[in-house]
């Protein structure tokens, strides 16, 4: 049923039927820590959709560092020792003499 009255508002009344049986669901299961914790940098300029990701992160004992602008990001990248043993690692070398001089 649905009244709609300018002086008085809207009324709306909903009938659902009832379900005949009821349906266990088993509860979803989270991992409550990860196997290895890994460094995550966050590279986003929608500063609310980072934080986010990194609260998110951090709830399952990741490190997450994080910056706004792209350049930056790859400068924190660059820097960081840990990327020596990626199969990619003979790039970087260009590319931290571009960004860092």
């Amino acid at each position: 049923m649905i009244a709609l009255d300018v002086a008085t508002g809207s009324e709306f009344e909903v009938r659902l039927p009832l379900a005949t049986q009821v349906v266990k669901q088993q509860p979803v299961r989270v991992p409550t820590s990860p196997t290895s914790k890994l460094p995550i940098l966050i590279i986003d300029d929608n500063v609310d959709a980072a934080d986010a990701l990194k609260l998110m992160l951090q709830l399952v004992r990741h490190e997450t560092s994080g910056e706004t602008h792209a350049q930056c990001g790859l400068r924190n990248l660059l820097a960081d020792q840990r990327i020596q043993h990626w199969k990619c690692y003979s790039t970087w070398p260009r590319f931290r003499h571009t960004l860092l001089g």
